[in-house]
């Protein structure tokens, strides 16, 4: 449909719209105020019609109202339907979607083996069942899912990490790191280093369901461990340079130093 046909359809249902509303509200007028309006509403003007089918006048404008929609819609959807063909034309071709070829993998377990075949035997699970019926989880054990067609597969890059001893001056920039505290008291706690200073460190834990932040001397802290990539033989010790003593320190009858260190307490967030 070109515009200008779409136009006559549109206000010729208009129209017939218009002119049918008006048939049957005339005709629900003679019936009193109170119908004459119902016979003005839309949709609800179809009760009046339903009660006074068998007048001529009634009858003809729900018709003419029904005929007059129609052709709106009719006119609605020839207009959408040629706004897009004009738009093909513009850009040179037809409107669609291209669906890609896309690479499936190849084919089921059953057919051919998995890159990992033998660890999968050894772990119990049976290639030979459908993919979507069997278990390809065995206590962690995952079957390596086969590469599409035509595609190169490589093992992914095993990443191994260690815990790692460092000393207090080795902890600035690692702020983020999963880190292990071995405190002279007998405690080992694990959190995410949040701040490295020059007399304590603060260390992220979760606490009964809630994250805190817990500050601890380096005075009070045997052992200083880092969970890193693997970069060689974990040491069993260090020669750190012992921090400097902290303000809260005082000493004791023998002439050492003691560390005067409440127990911990949350950081103010």
């Amino acid at each position: 449909m070109n515009d200008t046909l779409v136009n006559i359809v549109a206000w010729a249902g208009i129209a017939a719209f218009v002119l049918g509303l008006l048939m049957i509200a005339s005709s629900a007028y003679r019936r009193g105020l109170v119908w004459g309006v119902i016979g003005l509403v839309p949709v609800v003007n179809f009760y009046y019609v339903a009660t006074a089918w068998a007048e001529n006048k009634a009858r003809n404008g729900f018709l003419l109202l029904v005929a007059g929609a129609l052709a709106v819609a009719v006119a609605f959807y020839g207009g959408a339907d040629e706004a897009v063909s004009q738009t093909a034309k513009r850009v040179g071709g037809e409107v669609g979607v291209e669906v890609p070829d896309i690479k499936m993998p190849v084919k089921a377990t059953r057919d051919v083996e998995v890159p990992n075949q033998a660890e999968v035997e050894a772990a119990g699970i049976d290639t030979s069942e459908s993919v979507l019926d069997r278990s390809d989880y065995v206590e962690g054990f995952a079957v390596q899912p086969l590469p599409p067609e035509g595609a190169q597969s490589r093992p992914a890059e095993v990443v191994t990490r260690l815990w790692y001893p460092v000393c207090p001056q080795d902890l600035p920039g690692r702020e983020g790191r999963p880190l292990r505290l071995s405190l002279k008291e007998g405690r080992v706690l694990e959190g995410k280093l949040t701040q490295a200073g020059d007399i304590s460190l603060r260390l992220e834990q979760y606490v009964q369901g809630g994250v805190v932040n817990y500050e601890y001397r380096y005075t009070a802290i045997d052992r200083i461990e880092v969970y890193e990539r693997e970069r060689g033989p974990v040491p069993v010790s260090l020669n750190c340079t012992p921090p400097p003593p902290a303000p809260s320190e005082a000493a004791d009858d023998s002439g050492s130093t003691a560390v005067v260190l409440p127990p911990p307490a949350p950081a103010d967030e």
